[in-house]
């Protein structure tokens, strides 16, 4: 049976995303990893949506 929330906490490679950092850096590209949230729009999240979202750790927030 398929699980209705798969683990996605490994989706992209370590090294990769580590070669991605210095390929930018050795180019001068201004690059960093964040969490990225995504939520459902369009409308503002509420002020207690936003410390929800900084406690769980995202760094940036869009909606569709």
């Amino acid at each position: 049976m398929e699980s209705r929330f798969p683990d996605v906490s490994a989706t992209y490679d370590l090294d990769l995303r580590a070669r991605v950092l210095v390929i930018a850096d050795k180019n001068r590209i201004r690059a960093f990893e964040c969490v990225y949230s995504a939520m459902q729009g369009p409308d503002l999240e509420t002020p207690a949506e936003y410390v929800m979202l900084r406690v769980m750790g995202s760094d940036a927030t869009g909606m569709s």
